[in-house]
């Protein structure tokens, strides 16, 4: 089996940006190339989930043998979406399945080849949603792009190829979902998607939040006093 060895990564990371002053640089394409990382494993184990279920094996089965309960093995493994009953009369597209294709057309744009919690902030900043507007009034979309652009090098990205959602893009989601269902919602809305990007503080989108908008606490709490206010 082929082994990836941290020192080919570090070689790769260093050849990228190899200017003495560009340490921040590689720190952020360091921990992109972690998330990259970590979305193969999941890729692997999901290729072989999805074979599993296909051949006739129950999410009991897949869960005892990865240790885990069928609930979990079953939220882990299958994408999280919106209940049938959302996205009826007054919005034909769900909210969050209109973010997940705005984040992939970034994404593409961008020659990346997942979703990551960087393309969720992009699609966010797209969405012309009231309130995360006002609140993000200050963030700029071609920044927060430029700085999304040099994190990773550009891939070539098939115009038909799915691009998945990294680990903590799916975290997330389901973050935003959660909350949402908490509230007696059927679906997320785009204030719970920002808020689920920034409970993922090691995420870049995250991050890019922290850095554009004032500080991820500050942030949260204006969320907050705007739905209350609305």
């Amino acid at each position: 089996m082929l082994r990836l060895q941290a020192d080919d990564v570090i070689a790769e990371i260093e050849q990228y940006r190899p200017e003495p002053a560009a340490v921040l640089d590689r720190l952020s394409a360091a921990l992109q190339a972690s998330e990259r990382l970590t979305l193969v494993g999941d890729q692997v184990v999901d290729h072989f989930v999805q074979q599993a279920r296909a051949a006739g094996v129950s999410w009991a089965e897949i869960g005892q043998r990865m240790g885990v309960s069928k609930q979990a093995a079953q939220k882990r493994y299958v994408a999280p979406r919106t209940d049938p009953a959302a996205g009826a009369a007054n919005d034909p597209v769900p909210t969050m399945r209109r973010l997940i294709d705005l984040a992939t057309q970034e994404a593409r744009a961008l020659g990346h080849p997942y979703v990551g919690t960087e393309h969720l902030l992009l699609a966010v900043l797209r969405a012309n949603d009231p309130l995360t507007a006002s609140v993000l009034a200050s963030v700029d979309i071609d920044e927060a792009r430029s700085l999304i652009a040099g994190t990773v090098p550009p891939t070539e990205v098939g115009a038909q190829d799915a691009l998945p959602l990294t680990p903590r893009s799916k975290k997330a989601l389901e973050s935003a979902l959660a909350a949402a269902r908490t509230r007696g919602q059927d679906t997320a809305d785009v204030a719970d998607v920002v808020l689920g990007v920034m409970a993922e503080r090691k995420g870049l989108g995250a991050r890019l939040l922290d850095r554009l908008a004032g500080g991820l606490d500050d942030l949260r709490d204006r969320i907050e006093r705007q739905r209350q206010s609305g």
